[in-house]
């Protein structure tokens, strides 16, 4: 799998290289993950689905919102599914988080199950992103609300929120 995934590290994080790479997203990343999760106000009881997940920090800053809901990831890399695990290893033993490998355009999930889906700079990394778009639109619950973070590679950008 990972042979195809555009970016090289970046695009699939794997072994000791992969796991710098996952302290680079944590840190890169950091500003975007809470802004996204700002965006989708999320409730305590809401279902909620990151894709590409990375080190998981995204995943635990909305577990600690969604307290009474569940969480949920879906990244194509090991090793960043492995590192995910250990930062959210209390909310998955208690059944609030839990984190899977697979690929976007083929999500294991049945149909409307989520109050929101998100994804921070990753939709580059997506090998079929109109059928990953689909996916999304099908696991999400109808009113759900949705959020793809893309960050620019010029420092100066703003960030801009879509509104309906």
């Amino acid at each position: 799998m990972n042979a195809q995934v555009p970016g090289g590290q970046a695009g699939y994080p794997s072994d000791l290289i992969g796991k710098v790479f996952g302290l680079i997203m944590r840190w890169h990343n950091q500003p975007d993950n809470e802004w996204t999760i700002s965006l989708l106000n999320l409730q305590p009881s809401d279902r909620v689905l990151e894709i590409c997940f990375g080190p998981g920090q995204a995943i635990e800053y909305a577990a600690r919102i969604a307290t009474s809901g569940f969480v949920t990831g879906v990244d194509h890399s090991e090793t960043m599914v492995q590192e995910a695990s250990k930062r959210n290893a209390k909310r998955i033993q208690s059944g609030q988080v839990e984190l899977r490998q697979g690929d976007v355009a083929s999500l294991p999930y049945t149909n409307e199950s989520f109050h929101a889906v998100f994804a921070i700079n990753s939709i580059y990394f997506w090998l079929q992103p109109l059928e990953a778009l689909k996916e999304i639109h099908r696991v999400l619950k109808p009113g759900g609300r949705i959020a793809i973070t893309v960050r620019r590679k010029q420092p100066s950008t703003r960030r801009i929120q879509a509104r309906n």
